[in-house]
This record gives structure tokens, C-alpha cells and sequence, in this order.
């Protein structure tokens, strides 16, 4: 694979992007875990007033954003322990989550792109390469033994023609 590939609506796409995209997910992954941390939080504590006013609703149902389970966790542990570890282990699964994603990504991409041939990147060529450059050298063989052929026929018109043209064993022609 080049250093370069072919993104979004053909455009040349260099590897920082895919990072960004990947760092994205990642992000989005860490949020979406947290956010779903705080709503599980705040109907674990029964969805009450005290939690404060909620983003928006949706059918009726509260969502608070998303770091407002460290707030409730702050002013709240003291009278329920229990539901903010749970909370809390829920949130810090989707940080253990994007990490997890971001090294199988990595070495998924890392393991994508074996053929290296930057400068410093010998390698013992494949059964595949070897058999392609047999063939390829066979080819060439041919092609220079024709080239070959094609010259000694060339070479012997021109033995034949040349002394009529230019005889070099004519005492009578000055060559000086």
C-alpha cells in the first residue's frame, strides 16, 4: 500500500487522517460510555430533582450531559456508594474500550501494510516474486536472443552488401 490512498469522494488521503479518524472514534467511543454512564447513574438514583436540570427529553425521558455523573458522584457518594462505583466502572469500560480499539486499529493498519519499500527495507522476496521474475527473466532471455539473431542478420546483409559499396581491398581508391 502507497504512503497515499484514495478517500472520500477520490480525494488523496494521507495516513495523519487516518488517525484523526481513529482518534474520533476513540473519542466517541470515551463519550458515548460516559454519557450512558451518567443516564444509567441518574435512573439508578431514580431520576430525582435533586440531579438538577436535564439537558433536554426525549419522550418524557431526561438526558443529562455527559459529565454530569462526576458532579452527582462528587456532591452524591456519600449516600450512595454503590450505584456511583457501578457508574463509575461503567464509564472507565469505555475508556479500557477506545484504548482497546486504538491498538487493534493500530495493528491492524500496522499488519495491512507488510510490503515496506521505503529506503532501509530489505526483505527476502515471496515464492510469488521469485516465480514472477523467473518468468520475467525468461522473457528477457528471449527478447535478447532475438535482438541477437535480428543483429547477425543485420551484420551479415551489411558483410554482403558493404564491399560493393565500399570496397576495402581496392588498391586503386586512396584513402587518406
Amino acid at each position: 500500500m502507497p504512503l497515499t490512498s484514495r478517500g472520500w469522494m477520490g480525494r488523496r488521503m494521507f495516513p495523519a487522517k487516518i488517525y484523526v479518524g481513529q482518534i474520533t472514534i476513540v473519542l466517541g467511543i470515551v463519550v458515548a460510555s460516559t454519557w450512558g454512564a451518567t443516564q444509567w447513574t441518574a435512573a439508578a438514583l431514580g431520576l430525582q430533582q435533586r440531579l438538577g436540570e436535564p439537558w433536554f427529553a426525549i419522550a418524557g425521558y431526561p438526558v443529562y450531559l455527559p459529565w454530569r455523573l462526576f458532579e452527582w458522584w462528587f456532591a452524591y457518594e456519600a449516600y450512595a456508594p454503590e450505584i456511583f462505583e457501578e457508574g463509575g466502572a461503567i464509564a472507565a469500560a469505555g475508556g479500557v474500550a477506545g484504548a482497546l480499539f486504538a491498538i487493534v486499529n493500530s495493528v491492524w493498519r500496522a499488519r495491512q501494510n507488510q510490503l515496506v519499500t521505503t529506503y532501509g527495507s530489505a526483505r527476502w522476496a515471496t515464492f510469488k516474486e521469485i516465480k514472477a521474475a523467473e518468468r520475467s527473466e525468461q522473457g528477457y532471455r528471449d527478447r535478447l536472443l532475438r535482438f541477437v539473431q535480428e543483429t547477425d542478420r543485420a551484420i551479415d546483409l551489411l558483410s554482403s552488401v558493404l564491399p560493393e559499396i565500399w570496397p576495402l581491398n581496392d588498391p586503386t581508391i586512396n584513402r587518406q
